[in-house]
């Protein structure tokens, strides 16, 4: 009977303060949407990047993607993907998000011929962004889409 109760007093407040880590898409705010931008201009050319993504919870979703490239000496290299992307989405073992198109709407301003694509690389989320690794053609980088209207979007507009 004492063994009982110390076991009682001992290990049980030991149990309850386990945590067990969320996954993925236990972190998703739903309807909510995950923003990225970024501009660059210098004399010769100006770049501008704005997408943003939005999950559902019957594992589906919508990207607004907007990329405008300016070549001011030459504008036959100016190109704008333009467009909204659907998706679903899935969860993999290890708590990555993978994206999967199911149909693509391009805007008008969008330059014929050129394609828009979704993330392709495993996301990972947190309570107020997802980040995921882009590799590009000679180095590789995380990227962060920030929740809209969270504390860590405060913190940064400050």
């Amino acid at each position: 009977m004492i063994f009982i109760l110390w076991i009682a007093v001992f290990c049980v407040p030991l149990v309850a303060c386990h945590q067990t880590k969320g996954t993925s898409s236990s972190y998703i705010q739903f309807g909510d949407e995950y923003v990225y931008h970024w501009e660059f201009d210098s004399e010769a050319s100006s770049s501008t990047t704005a997408h943003s993504y939005q999950f559902h919870s019957d594992n589906t979703g919508i990207c607004e993607y907007y990329d405008s490239y300016i070549n001011k000496s030459n504008a036959s290299y100016n190109e704008t993907l333009s467009g909204t992307v659907e998706f679903v989405w899935r969860e993999a073992a290890d708590g990555a998000i993978y994206l999967f198109e199911t149909d693509i709407h391009y805007n008008e301003d969008h330059t014929e011929g050129s394609t828009i694509s979704l993330i392709s690389t495993p996301i990972y989320f947190s309570e107020d962004f997802f980040t995921y690794i882009d590799y590009g053609q000679y180095s590789a980088s995380s990227i962060q889409y920030i929740r809209k209207g969270s504390k860590l979007e405060k913190l940064l507009e400050d």
